[in-house]
């Protein structure tokens, strides 16, 4: 029979693994990013942990960057909206649900938002340029 680790995640997932596990946060949590992810987004919920917010920007950080380069096309604007961004995400950490989707895919969404909201201001900024001139 082989060695096969049973251990249930904080998300509410039950996983059963073939490798060893490792405690991380007094969990037992597996090397798998996408469950560390939702732990770590479960910590930013419920104790507001900053360590954990520090560690999902270390990790999806540049992603994000380039999701938001795509909507705003200026290296600064897109820097800002990841700022807005990881901002939402500490406001709302609690409204994430794994069961529609991955932390990535969360954190891009709100990324593309937060984008989509800084063009909208930029090009609400900048004067009209009239027919007459």
């Amino acid at each position: 029979m082989p060695d096969t680790r049973y251990a249930l995640v904080e998300c509410g997932v039950f996983i059963v693994a073939p490798r060893p596990v490792r405690f991380y946060g007094g969990l037992m949590t597996f090397a798998a990013e996408s469950l560390d992810d939702c732990v770590l987004v479960r910590r930013v919920a419920v104790s507001k942990d900053r360590q954990a917010l520090a560690r999902l920007y270390k990790r999806h950080g540049s992603t994000l960057r380039s999701v938001a380069l795509l909507v705003v096309f200026e290296a600064g604007e897109a820097e800002a909206a990841v700022a807005w961004a990881f901002r939402e995400a500490w406001r709302y950490a609690g409204a994430f649900d794994p069961s529609r989707g991955s932390v990535a895919a969360w954190l891009a969404a709100i990324t593309r938002v937060c984008a989509r909201a800084l063009l909208l201001t930029r090009t609400l900024r900048r004067p009209a340029t009239s027919a007459a001139e």
